[in-house]
């Protein structure tokens, strides 16, 4: 039975998206690594030192006399904190469907989105790894689609399956470009 994008999509609304559950009898999202969690908390302590760094720089220039100064830095230590201890629910929230016509795309802890890409619209798949990633042997995977603003990504795959999915993708991308 073909399930219309229309329904699916109201499914997935509908339930909530969650990447490691089960929406529907119909959709299931494949969650990424749990090891993008290390990614993000990483990536938070190094911008939270770095605040710190320039706090304490202004601080030796402008002198330390500055109430606003000290304000800076539990600022910046309490929203590393925050960062840190909301890694791991910002990747369980992250997640992949690959549907008959489509590919979804969900994420966000609180502010949730749901990306529909259509495999005939998608121009090419771009599989990134920075230092931190590499690290730990994940990669993101980048859609480039032919609407102009819209190109999601999943971040924290291991290497080998976003290789495999980047593969697959552009192989049902140019299926369905030719179906056209």
């Amino acid at each position: 039975m073909h399930v219309s994008l229309n329904a699916r999509v109201n499914e997935v609304v509908a339930a909530g998206p969650t990447a490691s559950t089960p929406l529907s009898p119909t959709i299931t999202f494949t969650g990424v690594d749990r090891a993008y969690a290390k990614v993000l908390r990483l990536r938070w302590a190094v911008g939270t030192a770095f605040f710190l760094l320039i706090a304490a720089a202004i601080g030796f220039f402008f002198g330390t006399g500055k109430p606003w100064l000290w304000i800076l830095v539990p600022l910046s230590v309490a929203g590393g904190t925050v960062g840190l201890l909301v890694a791991s629910k910002r990747v369980r929230a992250i997640g992949y469907y690959e549907g008959d016509d489509d590919f979804l795309v969900c994420r966000g802890a609180m502010l949730r989105s749901l990306t529909v890409v259509p495999y005939g619209r998608m121009q090419q798949l771009v599989v990134t790894s920075g230092p931190f990633l590499r690290r730990l042997g994940l990669a993101n995977l980048v859609f480039v689609t032919a609407a102009a603003g819209v190109n999601p990504a999943i971040p924290g795959l291991p290497t080998a399956d976003a290789e495999r999915l980047r593969n697959r993708l552009t192989e049902l991308g140019q299926a369905k470009m030719e179906g056209l």
